[in-house]
């Protein structure tokens, strides 16, 4: 679910103050973007969210200097965490829609990869050498290339606001090509600048106050950076283990603030997710054991303590000298056994 959605009801309330804190907190986390994704949910099949998006547009307009449009969003945005999703105005395009272009024969995870890759390799483009290693992971003949790539600019050009995409955003020359981010924008930058505003948030301010901002990063990430895209060469191996770093730490932070507060189910809420992402995230773990035995749920610290030494592949006799999970166990146990 796009997270826009969940300011809606705020931006729309009848309180002035409520309005506002949702303002500041909307555009501090996802900056002029917000505005692009309020506008998208102007042509949204639901008469009220429509109405409701307006009603967010005019409260921002109301509340800031900047200049707003009401008119629908044009232009075009990636989804890269989780599944790869492509919208162009309000209307989605889907990977199984890419071969379905007119004249176009490429297969779809073929048009899908070309896609990721001219995204993941954003300003500065790529060779089409480049381009068809990273795709087809090997040997590629240049005319199977020449054809996705044709088929990737129909598909672009048959959407009815993607002319403009097709014909300055898409660019293929001889030997290079790229697709130009400034005709569109993807939800890793708004991840990568809300994880960003977090940080900075504790750094000046302190945990309390970043919390919130914490507790963004974690709704923006949807899954694994390109999950769906066939890897190949591995090349997005690297960014997407950055992206998951950035989602656990952000985790960590939340469960710490939650557990202070003593809000130890909201704790053991933020933590569970993480760990179904990394397993072997540490400190996730240790805040998750700290709020199962505040709670006194001493079976699921138990299980909690297992499921991680599993996925850390340690022995039940790890030194707790050496892991701060193990050393976190054995003294919640010595507690509860004294």
């Amino acid at each position: 679910m796009d997270v826009t959605r969940l300011y809606l009801p705020l931006l729309a309330h009848a309180q002035p103050a409520v309005r506002r804190q949702a303002c500041m907190l909307l555009l501090g986390t996802y900056g002029d973007r917000a505005l692009t994704y309020l506008r998208r949910l102007l042509d949204d099949p639901d008469p009220q969210v429509r109405q409701d998006a307006r009603l967010a547009l005019l409260s921002v307009r109301e509340l800031t200097d900047k200049d707003i449009q009401l008119a629908p969003f044009r232009g075009m945005y990636v989804e890269c965490l989780g599944r790869l999703s492509v919208y162009i105005g309000s209307r989605t395009l889907r990977a199984t829609d890419w071969s379905q272009a007119e004249g176009g024969r490429a297969g779809y995870q073929k048009v899908q990869g070309v896609l990721a890759y001219l995204v993941h390799c954003g300003r500065r483009g790529v060779s089409r050498a480049a381009l068809g290693a990273a795709v087809w992971g090997g040997a590629h003949s240049p005319s199977s290339l020449a054809r996705t790539l044709s088929t990737l600019r129909q598909a672009f050009a048959a959407e009815p606001h993607g002319a403009l995409i097709a014909e300055r955003a898409l660019t293929i020359e001889a030997d290079y090509c790229r697709l130009d981010p400034e005709f569109y924008h993807t939800d890793v930058q708004l991840f990568e600048q809300a994880y960003s505003l977090a940080v900075q948030t504790e750094h000046d301010h302190g945990l309390a106050q970043a919390a919130p901002l914490y507790r963004q990063v974690l709704r923006l990430y949807a899954g694994p950076y390109m999950a769906d895209v066939p890897r190949g060469s591995g090349w997005s191996q690297q960014r997407r283990d950055y992206l998951l770093g950035s989602f656990v730490l952000a985790a960590e932070r939340c469960a710490e603030q939650l557990y202070n507060a003593q809000q130890y189910h909201e704790c053991l809420a933020v933590c569970t997710p993480a760990l179904e992402a990394d397993p072997r995230a540490d400190e996730v773990v240790v805040w998750l054991l700290r709020a199962c035995a505040a709670l006194g749920l001493h079976a699921d610290l138990e299980h909690a303590y297992r499921g991680y030494l599993r996925a850390a592949q340690l022995g039940t006799g790890v030194d707790e000298r050496d892991d701060p999970v193990a050393q976190t166990y054995h003294a919640l146990a010595r507690q509860v056994g004294g």
